[in-house]
């Protein structure tokens, strides 16, 4: 028991430290962060050749297992990417409800499914992606975009925007302002049960004065 310590079994994937403890009637060890581990982050943790058995026999090599931690909400996986970045959820259920402030490429996988409807503030010259999502139990929009200005570029992609009872649009546009580098796409999107699949208020051309 002496052997199981905080330098034998170790948490990696962000810097972790933490408390371990041994319970010789059960056999079980037990490694406690001193702080909460991040939200969505995969973690490996490892028992080292260090440990060893009463008759100082060690393991023959390290042991490792890796775990990914889960946020309780679309909400909360967003606020944990910085801006920029990439959010790759798994294959769960997210209570969704998220409004998206700023460059971000969310991204799932078989199996990944968004209970709530996501909604995308106006930004200026942003990469937003939104793709390989399921998007259900939404009432009023699936996804909604407030604004695409002319140096933004938005892509709706590959998802399956599933409407339920009372559902109005399943991805709402307010405005595309055009002329620019940017743009906005959306394809290869499954969009049902919705009274209208793809509603586009406002297109505007951004108009450039030349010397």
């Amino acid at each position: 028991a002496s052997t199981i310590t905080s330098s034998s079994f170790t948490l990696a994937g962000s810097a972790v430290s933490g408390i371990v403890t041994y319970n010789e009637t059960n056999r079980t060890a037990t490694f406690t962060p001193s702080a909460s581990l991040m939200v969505g982050h995969t973690y490996t943790a490892t028992l080292s050749t260090a440990i060893k058995d009463a008759a100082g026999n060690a393991l023959a090599s390290n042991y490792s297992w890796s775990f990914t931690t889960l946020p309780a909400s679309l909400e909360d996986a967003v606020a944990g990417i910085s801006s920029g970045g990439t959010l790759t959820l798994a294959s769960v259920t997210y209570t969704g409800g998220v409004v998206i402030s700023k460059p971000i490429t969310i991204t799932g996988i078989t199996g990944t499914i968004i209970r709530g409807g996501i909604r995308i503030n106006p930004l200026t010259g942003s990469n937003v992606t939104i793709e390989n999502l399921t998007i259900t139990d939404y009432t009023d929009y699936g996804i909604w975009i407030e604004e695409v200005k002319a140096n933004d570029v938005f892509i709706i992609r590959n998802n399956v925007i599933t409407g339920v009872a009372g559902s109005v649009v399943g991805v709402k546009v307010d405005k595309v302002i055009t002329g620019g580098a940017g743009g906005l796409t959306i394809e290869q999107n499954s969009i049902l049960g919705n009274q209208t699949g793809i509603k586009l208020f406002k297109r505007e051309v951004l108009e450039q004065v030349l010397p």
